[in-house]
């Protein structure tokens, strides 16, 4: 759900991004910005949802949707029509990154319960192989 809240977004997004990067006479910039932001915000999504990814690369990845989504949210106000346009896709990047945060969370829940640690078998004073019950000469 998370994935199709960021699919609602992105196009409302990058439809702005297109008409102020176009406005601003990027050319054919004005459609790689907006592909790169998206596809960045992809990428991260992936990586805080990947169980093998250490700690410091998901942290980035968390940094680095948070500034898709400032960037993302920058370009609604400044190219969305009126106000009402503006709250709107405001909202929905808003709403993708609240519920990538929810399905990251989910995930990370659910993966800490999925991991059982091994349990250790204690040895007993005097068992084989304990140090207390060695029947070895002290050589000193």
């Amino acid at each position: 759900m998370a994935r199709l809240t960021g699919i609602i977004a992105a196009a409302a997004s990058t439809g702005h991004a297109l008409d102020l990067l176009r406005g601003w006479g990027a050319g054919s910039y004005s459609y790689a910005v907006p592909a790169a932001v998206v596809l960045m915000a992809g990428i991260c999504a992936l990586v805080l949802h990947t169980p093998a990814a250490p700690a410091p690369l998901q942290l980035a990845a968390a940094a680095v949707l948070a500034l898709a989504a400032a960037a993302a949210i920058g370009v609604n106000l400044a190219a969305a029509p009126n106000t009402a346009v503006k709250a709107t896709t405001c909202f929905l990047v808003m709403a993708y990154i609240g519920a990538q945060g929810a399905a990251t969370i989910l995930h990370r829940a659910h993966r800490t319960r999925q991991a059982r640690p091994e349990t250790a078998t204690p040895t007993r004073p005097g068992r084989a192989g304990s140090p207390r019950g060695s029947t070895a000469a002290n050589p000193t």
